[in-house]
């Protein structure tokens, strides 16, 4: 019985640490297109400075 009960906690914390990695995957991914975004509707270019 305590071989079961350690096999379900091992397994459910890799399912856990799964899920955060896609969890993780999906967040920077999001935060990519939005960051895509705000700079594509802004235009804003550091670089240039009008005197």
């Amino acid at each position: 019985m305590a071989d079961r009960i350690l096999a379900s906690v091992v397994n459910q914390k890799s399912v856990t640490q799964i899920q955060l990695q896609v969890l993780t995957i999906i967040a920077a991914q999001i935060a990519s297109v939005i960051e895509a975004q705000i700079g594509a509707a802004l235009q804003f270019d550091d670089d240039l400075i009008d005197v």
